[in-house]
């Protein structure tokens, strides 16, 4: 009997990376939010969606003893964006074959988190989206389980949308960059005020301080900075390597669209939706 499993993707605005002697404690404080659509996998039924494969999925099956043939792994998001494709890949291929084997959820989140390590394709993805429903507060590092972690939705007021840069980009170069000592100093500021006040407006007004004093927008829109703050209805934006994710008032959500496709493409553009549950795994 087939089994699938499902997660939402991870878009980090602020972390700090942790790290120990142990994969299961090494890890990243931060925030970010857990959206949709959501990737898939499946063992033992093939899926109409394009497949997938990425290295983290393939890492995170070997280390549960199984190989990736027959698990099929499908996402609509792109990888090497920033929406954490490799953790959600790995999440969907791990707690699939986990279940299928009597084995818990948790075993194949576990297997999920170390793969990222491993494969330095993330830190704290795994565990955000473990708990899966829209603004993730990332309190401790770690494996789900071991991580503190609290999630909240995102106020029903609220539109996502994203911008998209050109080509693609691994996570190591981005983890390279969070080592300098004034990228640390400034994930660790903006944390402590989101945790002290973890508000949607806190989330998003810190989010994009932190994006704006690393000119981590350069990537995607290179020296248009006021084509986006002039954005119709704008609460905030922050960036992570080649996608903007943008907060917009539902109410002017088409308005936002048709300015920002005319400034920078609708093929650059995704609409994107919090996430209202984590992972879920089911037999067909």
């Amino acid at each position: 009997m087939p089994i699938c499993a499902s997660a939402p993707h991870h878009v980090t605005s602020i972390f700090l990376p942790v790290y120990t002697s142990k994969l299961e404690t090494t890890g990243s404080l931060g925030a970010g939010l857990a959206v949709e659509p959501r990737a898939i996998g499946c063992l033992g039924r093939k899926l109409y969606s394009r497949p997938i494969e990425t290295t983290t999925a393939a890492r995170a099956l070997k280390l549960l003893g199984a190989a990736s043939r027959g698990i099929h792994v499908a996402t609509p998001l792109p990888p090497a964006k920033g929406y954490a494709v490799s953790a959600s890949t790995a999440v969907v291929a791990g707690t699939a074959y986990s279940v299928s084997r009597g084995l818990t959820i948790g075993t194949g989140l576990l297997a999920a988190h170390k793969a990222e390590i491993l494969e330095k394709t993330g830190l704290g993805d795994v565990a955000s989206i473990s708990c899966g429903v829209g603004v993730v507060y990332r309190y401790g590092a770690g494996a789900p389980g071991l991580a503190r972690v609290d999630c909240r939705p995102v106020p029903s007021t609220v539109s996502l949308l994203a911008l998209e840069g050109e080509g693609g980009v691994h996570t190591r170069s981005l983890l390279e960059k969070a080592g300098s000592s004034f990228f640390r100093r400034e994930a660790r500021r903006r944390l402590e005020r989101v945790f002290e006040d973890p508000s949607f407006e806190t989330f998003m007004a810190e989010s994009m301080s932190f994006t704006l004093d690393n000119k981590l927008y350069a990537p995607i829109i290179g020296g248009r900075l006021d084509s986006l703050t002039r954005t119709p209805g704008l609460i905030g934006f922050y960036a992570k390597k080649l996608v903007a994710i943008i907060a917009v008032e539902a109410d002017m959500a088409a308005d936002a669209l048709e300015y920002l496709a005319g400034r920078f493409g609708r093929e650059r553009l995704r609409v994107l939706y919090g996430s209202d549950h984590g992972v879920r795994v089911w037999w067909e």
